[in-house]
C-alpha cells in the first residue's frame, strides 16, 4: 500500500502557477512566490491578506489545537472522532473551492452526499459499524470524490488547497486503525508519513493530515479558509503538520503498533 501512495504522490508534482504568470513579489512580503502568484490569479486582495496575517499572528496559537490531536492518538475512538472532524473540514474546503472555481452544482451535490452518508465514516469504521475489510481504500465515494475534484480544478489547485488530502485520508485510515499484521515501517508510513529533508515530504501521515485540518479549521474561524485567510492559515497548518509527523507522532505511533503486534519484529 505504501507503493500506491508514493506512486500517486509522484504524479501530482510540486509545481507552481505557470512561469509566464509569475510576477515579481515585493521583497518585504512574507508570502511565498507561489502564494503570491495564486492570489493574483484568483483576484485576492493582497492588502486583505497582509491584514489577516497580522491578525492571526496576534490572536491565534496553533499549539493547543495541535496538542488536541496528539492527545487522542493513543485512543482509537477519540482519534477517529478527531479524524472525522478533520475530514469534514476538508470536504467543506473542497465545497467552497469548487464554488470559487464556478462549480456550485457539483459542490452542493458533494456536500449533500457527505452529510447524508459519510459524515462519521471514520468513527463507524473504528467502531466496526461498517466492516470495510483489512485493505484500503476506506471509501469508494472518497476515491471518486478526489478524482472528480481534480478533474474540475486541475492537479495544481487540488494540491495547493490540500484537497489531495482526501486521497491520504482514504488510504491511510484503514491501516492506522487496523495496525495488526502490518510491519512497523509500513504502519509508520501511513500514520506519520514519508519525510525527505527540511520541509519536503513525499506525503504526510494521518496524524499530520488530521492536525493540518484541525489547525486550519480553528485558524480560519469556520470560514473553510477561502479568501485572504487561505494564504495565512495554510502556512500555520503546514508547520503544525510538519512538527507532528516529523517529531511528535512517531514515538506514539510506534507504541500503538507494539500494542497490536506484541511479538513482531520492527521490520
Amino acid at each position: 500500500m505504501r507503493l500506491i501512495i508514493i506512486l500517486f504522490w509522484s504524479t501530482i508534482g510540486f509545481g507552481s502557477v505557470e512561469a509566464d504568470q509569475s510576477r515579481p513579489m515585493p521583497q518585504d512580503d512574507e508570502m511565498t512566490q507561489q502564494d503570491y502568484d495564486v492570489a493574483l490569479e484568483l483576484g485576492e486582495d493582497l492588502a486583505d491578506i497582509r491584514r489577516a496575517r497580522k491578525a492571526i499572528k496576534r490572536n491565534f496559537a496553533a499549539q493547543p489545537h495541535r496538542d488536541r490531536v496528539l492527545a487522542t492518538l493513543s485512543d482509537r475512538i477519540p482519534f477517529a472522532g478527531m479524524t472525522d472532524k478533520s475530514l469534514s473540514a476538508l470536504v467543506d474546503k473542497a465545497n467552497v473551492v469548487l464554488i470559487k472555481f464556478g462549480h456550485p452544482k457539483e459542490a452542493a451535490t458533494i456536500k449533500a452526499e457527505y452529510q447524508a452518508s459519510y459524515k462519521n465514516s471514520v468513527t463507524n469504521y473504528a467502531l466496526g459499524i461498517k466492516d470495510l475489510g483489512d485493505h484500503p481504500p476506506l471509501s469508494q465515494w472518497l476515491k471518486i470524490l478526489h478524482e472528480k475534484i481534480e478533474a474540475l480544478i486541475g492537479p495544481f489547485f487540488c494540491k495547493f488547497f490540500h484537497l489531495h488530502d482526501i486521497y491520504l485520508f482514504n488510504y491511510e485510515v484503514p491501516v492506522v486503525f487496523n495496525p495488526k499484521g502490518y510491519l512497523l515501517r509500513e504502519y509508520l508510513l501511513h500514520a506519520t508519513g514519508r519525510w525527505q529533508i527540511l520541509w519536503l515530504w513525499d506525503y504526510h501521515g494521518l496524524a499530520g493530515v488530521t492536525t493540518y485540518w484541525v489547525v486550519n479549521s480553528a485558524c480560519s474561524f469556520g470560514t473553510s479558509g477561502m479568501g485572504a485567510i487561505t494564504y495565512v492559515c495554510g502556512a500555520v497548518s503546514d508547520f503544525a503538520s510538519h512538527v507532528v509527523d516529523k517529531d511528535l507522532a512517531p514515538p506514539i505511533a510506534e507504541k500503538i503498533w507494539k500494542r497490536y503486534n506484541p511479538s513482531s519484529g520492527k521490520d
